[in-house]
């Protein structure tokens, strides 16, 4: 009998709606790379996804990504102009805007790129902390970084 590979995740989905989100409950099983069993991750609550920032529509990884990182308390400060001028999609040079950054709200660490998976858990760069900086307004938020995000931004770019 030929042994066959298995993904290193499966998702098992129904279809879910909170909020204005067309979003899919998702059960998520990992394995973990030394071959032991597989880690099971519960589905996420209803209060988990009404935390989740609405407006947007989000395809399934998206989804889990953002629960998976707002259960290890990753949230993300979008960019906020500094003066009425500089506005989103403003690309005057002499504008000055705070720069986004991802905040961990138990560990008050902060990341300036998006966190990633390793062993487990998701780990920032250690940089961060926004800061101003002058120049035209930052790209449009990623699906993410709005999801994860309270106020502020544009919609994400698709």
């Amino acid at each position: 009998m030929s042994e066959q590979k298995k993904p290193a995740a499966y998702w098992i989905r129904a279809t879910y709606c909170a909020m204005g989100i067309a979003v899919a409950a998702l059960l998520y099983y990992d394995v973990v790379k030394s071959q032991q069993a597989p880690t099971v991750v519960p589905p996420p609550s209803e209060h988990e996804w009404r935390s989740l920032r609405a407006g947007i529509k989000a395809d399934e990884r998206t989804l889990a990504t953002a629960i998976l990182m707002q259960r290890q308390h990753w949230r993300y400060v979008m960019p906020r102009p500094k003066c009425p001028q500089a506005a989103w999609g403003n690309t005057d040079k002499r504008t000055t805007w705070w720069i986004g950054y991802w905040h961990q709200t138990a560990t008050n660490r902060c990341s300036s790129k998006t966190p990633e998976l390793e062993d487990q858990a998701y780990h920032g760069d250690g940089l961060g902390r926004g800061r101003w900086r002058r120049g035209g307004s930052p790209r449009a938020p990623s699906k993410l970084q709005w999801l994860l995000s309270e106020k502020g931004g544009v919609k994400p770019r698709d």
